[in-house]
Parts: C-alpha cells; structure tokens; sequence
C-alpha cells in the first residue's frame, strides 16, 4: 500500500522451527526481505539482482526474527533512516512490516516513469541451521528463471 509517498509491505510467515542464532548475520538464518527497485520499467524489468548496483539502483531491505534484531533493518548503515521495519515474532512464525520510501528512492534513481519493481524473499533454516530453504513472491532476479519484468506495478 503507498500512503504519503511510502510503500508499506506486511509479511507473514509461518514457520514451526525458528533459526535465529546471535553469531550469525542476516543471510545465516531466517529471514525476510523486501527487494525493491524503483528505476524506470525499461531498467528495473531487466534488473538480474547484479551485486555492483545493489543500494544504487535496487534495494534489499531485509530483517529477521532475531530478538535483538527484531527492529533492526541489515545494511541499515546503507540504507539510512528512512527505511523502517517492524518484526514480531507470534507464536507460528513471525510477521514483518516493511516502510520503504518509494517516491524518494524513485527520485534518487533518477527520472521515474511511475512504475516499481518488488520481490520477496524469505530464508528460513531448520535442523538446527543444516537445512536451508529460499522462497521468493517471484522467481528470484538473479537466477535462471527470472521473469523479466515480474513484479511490476504502477503508481496511479
């Protein structure tokens, strides 16, 4: 939903068997990101997740279910304050709430033509980190079955 030029998301996830260890970062246990980019359709409907134009033109905003991350966005030091992130846990899982700054991050990318590109992705680790499963909204960016232009919607 976009109100007063933000983006917010809502996740819920379901999971019987949280992995949340302190020692490890955000990509080493459960987690869930929102990657957003909001350049023009002609850029963002061929975004292939290309590590060099992360934070440049597209942006992951991930958190886990951590209890001492809960609130706290990976690559805040990147992404700066106007990302916001809610996570809870709930007795099935956890739930993430997602304030992303579209309009801004659409004017930082330069001349926007009213379209954003989304994905969401979820990492969840179970047998004590030894099993790792990755779910995606849509096919993930960087991988063989990317759909270019997948996820795109357009601003009224």
């Amino acid at each position: 939903q976009l109100i007063d030029s933000t983006l917010y998301v809502a996740v819920q996830v379901l999971d019987d068997e949280l992995f949340t260890p302190s020692t490890t970062g955000h990509l080493e246990q459960d987690a869930v990101a929102v990657l957003l980019d909001p350049t023009p359709l002609k850029y963002s409907a061929q975004n292939i997740a290309e590590r060099e134009m992360v934070f440049k033109s597209w942006f992951p905003a991930l958190v886990t279910p951590y209890d001492l991350q809960v609130d706290k966005l990976a690559y805040s030091s990147i992404l700066g304050d106007s990302f916001k992130v809610q996570c809870v846990r709930t007795a099935s899982g956890y739930t993430a709430e997602f304030a992303l700054p579209l309009l801004k991050l659409q004017e930082q990318a330069g001349a926007s033509d009213g379209t954003f590109r989304i994905n969401l992705f979820l990492n969840d680790f179970d047998q004590g980190g030894d099993h790792q499963t990755n779910i995606s909204w849509q096919p993930s960016w960087d991988g063989p079955e990317n759909l270019f232009g997948s996820g795109t919607f357009r601003i009224k």
